[in-house]
């Protein structure tokens, strides 16, 4: 597994960031939030563009999961996981959606990755 903190420019213009963890046996990418700048909900297509350019990942291949560690979710709620789906095309990234990913299906994952 492979970490980093990417450091973007938002659409909107404010400096942004979220951690990075890439699994590239699978090309699995975990954006996790980090409360700087814009959120990784809405900048979840110029996150997936920058991870394929900057980090060599095949976009047909790569499962992106967009992650919240519970510091940044209501006490209740807990960290959360979402897989995130796009449309490719010549410029990135677009027409993300999302589902939601229970954290044990997330932690079964990376479980049959360590094996």
């Amino acid at each position: 597994m492979e970490q980093y903190r990417l450091r973007f420019r938002a659409s909107n213009g404010y400096p942004s960031s979220c951690d990075i963890r890439i699994y590239r046996a699978i090309q699995l990418v975990v954006a996790s939030e980090t409360g700087e700048g814009m959120s990784v909900t809405n900048a979840a297509e110029q996150i997936a563009t920058e991870v394929v350019r900057q980090y060599g990942l095949d976009p047909r291949r790569m499962l992106f999961v967009e992650h919240y560690p519970e510091s940044y979710r209501p006490k209740s709620e807990g960290e959360s996981y979402d897989l995130v789906t796009f449309t490719w095309g010549k410029y990135g990234a677009y027409s993300p959606t999302w589902r939601y990913m229970p954290a044990n299906e997330f932690n079964e994952i990376l479980d049959t990755i360590s094996q």
